[in-house]
Formats: C-alpha cells, sequence, structure tokens
C-alpha cells in the first residue's frame, strides 16, 4: 500500500481521535469501529477504492460485482501472551445491529494494517 494513501488515513484517525475520543465510548469502539465519523470518508474509502487495493478486489472477485459502505477503523495494542496461552478465533460479525436486522453476507473483507 502505498504511503500515499495510508498516510492521510493515519493522519485523520489521529486528528479523530485528538479530537473526538470519549472513553464512555470504548467498548462501542472495540465491538464495532473507532473514529465512527471517519468511516465513509475519504481518507478510509481510498485504502480501498483507490489502487492497489481496488485492483486486487477487481481481478479476484470482478470491482462491479462488490458492493461496499463504511470501512471499519480497528485499533489493537500490542500484547504479550505466554507460549501456551489459547488461540483465539476472530469472527467478523453483525456488531451493533438490533437483533433480527437483516443483513448481507460478505463474501471478502481487506485489511490494511498501516503500522
Amino acid at each position: 500500500m502505498s504511503s500515499d494513501l495510508v498516510a492521510p488515513a493515519i493522519a485523520a484517525i489521529e486528528a479523530d481521535r485528538a479530537y473526538n475520543d470519549d472513553p464512555a465510548h470504548q467498548r462501542e469502539y472495540d465491538n464495532i469501529s473507532y473514529c465512527p465519523d471517519l468511516r465513509d470518508k475519504p481518507p478510509i474509502s481510498e485504502l480501498l477504492t483507490r489502487l492497489p487495493a481496488r485492483a486486487l478486489v477487481d481481478r479476484t472477485l470482478g470491482w462491479n460485482e462488490i458492493a461496499h459502505d463504511r470501512g471499519q477503523i480497528a485499533i489493537r495494542q500490542a500484547q504479550t501472551l505466554p507460549a501456551d496461552a489459547a488461540y483465539r478465533w476472530h469472527r467478523q460479525c453483525a456488531n451493533g445491529l438490533a437483533q433480527g436486522n437483516p443483513m448481507s453476507n460478505f463474501t471478502a473483507i481487506v485489511g490494511v494494517f498501516p503500522t
């Protein structure tokens, strides 16, 4: 991923967190997304819609065959675990949706790891 895409995304996240981070919303941040107002803005959306991620999705699935809406900003802190710690699977699911809410499945998830 080129720095002309990653650097603006990191800067936008840092600025949003500096002005909007609220410890009272930590559960929402952990379960749904950090920086909720930033999720559909260009610094985040362009991580998918501009090359090279878009080219990869196009080759794999066909760009015109997919639908996407907002990114998820998942900030995770490094952890040191004992060697015998059990591995925990992460399952992407409908965090934050009301029970019974119709939801579409997804075929792929694209992750960008800027650090």
